[in-house]
């Protein structure tokens, strides 16, 4: 994982064992020409296309855990998320499936703080799938990818959160059956 905002270290689980947790609860200091984007870390490849990522997340107290997929490219020169798709859930139970800074879809689940749940998203091809808790929320297919958008054809992968501390473990990626991209 490379931390592009925030802290992330290996931290006790609650419930015994190992786990990543990002641990700055505030923003600090911005520069003086842009502000510090919200804590996210990535890992992968920019040429992953048929996957699935997924992960436990436990949010501490109130705030949100974040999934990433697709990633490209991230600038840290803005407070902007990376440029790529993400599965945002909030403590008081709202999920928006994000493409970069634009809600694709959104609803509530149960998902209360202090507990751990399951966070997914599979890219197949045009479609995608996001879950939680083993529940599909939102399958949605995405137009085909134009020259002027080849940045979420496919991508790195990635795990966020608001200002807040929250843990992640049994962390997965798996290739999934899709047809090759269609533009290299």
């Amino acid at each position: 994982f490379a931390d592009q905002s925030g802290t992330f270290e290996v931290a006790e689980r609650p419930d015994g064992g190992k786990c990543l947790r990002q641990t700055v609860p505030r923003r600090g200091i911005d520069w003086e020409h842009y502000a510090t984007p919200e804590p996210y870390t990535i890992l992968g490849s920019t040429k992953w296309y048929n996957y699935e990522v997924a992960c436990d997340a436990y949010v501490e107290k109130a705030g949100y855990a974040a999934i990433f997929g697709h990633i490209k490219y991230s600038l840290i020169s803005c407070a902007n998320p990376p440029r790529g798709y993400w599965l945002k859930v909030n403590t008081d139970g709202r999920w928006d499936l994000m493409k970069f800074v634009y809600s694709l879809a959104s609803g509530t689940v149960p998902f209360a703080a202090d507990r751990w749940h399951q966070l997914a998203l599979k890219f197949s091809g045009e479609t995608i799938t996001a879950s939680i808790d083993g529940v599909e929320v939102t399958t949605l297919t995405v137009p085909p990818i134009s020259e002027q958008d080849v940045a979420y054809e496919g991508g790195a992968v990635g795990l966020g959160t608001g200002w807040n501390t929250a843990r992640f473990d049994n962390f997965s990626i798996r290739e999934v059956a899709g047809p090759a991209p269609a533009i290299n």
